[in-house]
């Protein structure tokens, strides 16, 4: 999902419940702020995955109003980025690479 986070971004702007795993971007809340994440994973062991991926599903579908709220840090975090946080994050990787220069060449 690496460089495609905008489509869960903008499904869950829109009310969708985004389900993912805890790979790669799924296990940083900063890349997907969403509570369903599965515990499995395709590669440990792919039915267990599909079975899981269904019961997130079957429960989306039978709880939607009662979990709709559980993804309001995500729409909050989101509707919250803009100009002023992208500058955020520049100052603080431009920061972070300057101290990680400074250490290798001590």
């Amino acid at each position: 999902m690496v460089g495609s986070e905008r489509i869960p971004m903008e499904a869950s702007l829109f009310g969708a419940l985004v389900i993912t795993n805890l790979c790669n971007v799924g296990s940083r809340f900063a890349d997907s702020p969403f509570p369903s994440r599965l515990a499995g994973s395709p590669e440990a062991n792919i039915t267990l995955c599909i079975e899981e991926l269904v019961t997130a599903i079957v429960n989306s579908l039978q709880n939607f109003e009662d979990l709709l709220a559980d993804y309001a840090p995500a729409r909050l975090y989101y509707s919250s980025l803009g100009a002023e946080s992208m500058t955020d994050e520049a100052r603080v990787f431009f920061s972070s690479t300057r101290l990680l220069l400074s250490n290798a060449t001590a």
